[in-house]
């Protein structure tokens, strides 16, 4: 037993020095100097787990690239690569998709499948692309003019609100409404009061024209039909029918046909008299 102890014993002293001997050996004087030293405390820049000390690497030399503009010719001759290699793949995946189409079986679907995946892969690249340069060039941007944020949908809304109905305000000595209505018109029914509530907040006359004679307990001051809405060559449109019309040379707007909330009716109107084709997109 005694001699068993010895034997083990000397074992495991003999087994401790080769492996501290070992280990020695295996680590570099720098660990920094080795290739895996650069990796972690150069590239990685991870020298606070690894103790690296700077005054022993030797800098990586950094590859000079200067941003040159391809010469026009260059474009073109891009540009005609590019559509040619569009209408092979177009073709490609059309020929594929028709061989499986009419002939199904498993080769000819796995072969549709791959193409196609080959040109969503394709999309994808590019589609990361346009978000890329999206991010470096606000002027080609939508969400610049129009955000997407809730934070910044809530302030550009409400910016927007007030520039609408300080502009339909400014118009009210000038501009009034003519609300073609009928008596018996279920819609005119739901729509007069809203309409009543838009000219009273935003101080605007409004010329309730009967078409059928009835009267309007919301625009008591209405008047009948008798020629007027042939004369403005409104009478074929039907009821209930909102126009915004100048005092001045007796121009007409139509806003629209139907029932109109307060909203729709700003934004016509503000769509229609302040701002000019495609301001808005």
């Amino acid at each position: 037993m005694f001699k068993t102890n010895i034997f083990c014993g000397v074992l495991l002293l003999a087994l401790f020095q080769s492996h501290v001997s070992f280990a020695t050996e295996a680590i570099p004087a720098s660990v920094e100097q080795t290739d895996l030293g650069r990796f972690y405390c150069q590239t990685r820049e991870l020298g606070q787990y690894f103790k690296c000390s700077t005054a022993h690497i030797e800098p990586i030399p950094e590859e000079k690239t200067e941003a040159t503009i391809p010469p026009v010719d260059s474009f073109y001759e891009q540009e005609n690569e590019a559509i040619a290699e569009v209408e092979r793949i177009k073709e490609q995946l059309d020929r594929a998709w028709k061989l499986a189409l009419i002939k199904p079986n498993a080769v000819n679907y796995r072969r549709y499948m791959h193409l196609q995946k080959e040109v969503l892969n394709r999309s994808s690249v590019a589609a990361d692309w346009h978000r890329r340069t999206v991010y470096s060039n606000p002027d080609l941007d939508y969400l610049f003019l129009r955000p997407a944020n809730a934070n910044a949908k809530i302030r550009y809304n409400a910016d927007l609100l007030k520039t609408k109905q300080d502009f339909i305000k400014s118009m009210n000595e000038r501009y009034g409404i003519i609300y073609i209505y009928s008596s018996d018109c279920s819609a005119c029914k739901v729509y007069s009061p809203n309409l009543k509530a838009f000219a009273n907040r935003h101080n605007m006359q409004v010329m309730a024209i009967s078409k059928d004679g009835g009267s309007n307990k919301y625009f008591p001051d209405y008047v009948v039909d008798q020629g007027q809405l042939k004369e403005l060559r409104l009478d074929g449109f039907p009821t209930p029918t909102t126009v915004v019309m100048d005092s001045r040379d007796r121009s007409y707007q139509v806003l629209g046909a139907g029932v109109l909330s307060s909203a729709e009716i700003e934004d016509r109107i503000y769509e229609l008299f302040a701002l000019e084709p495609g301001d808005e997109f």
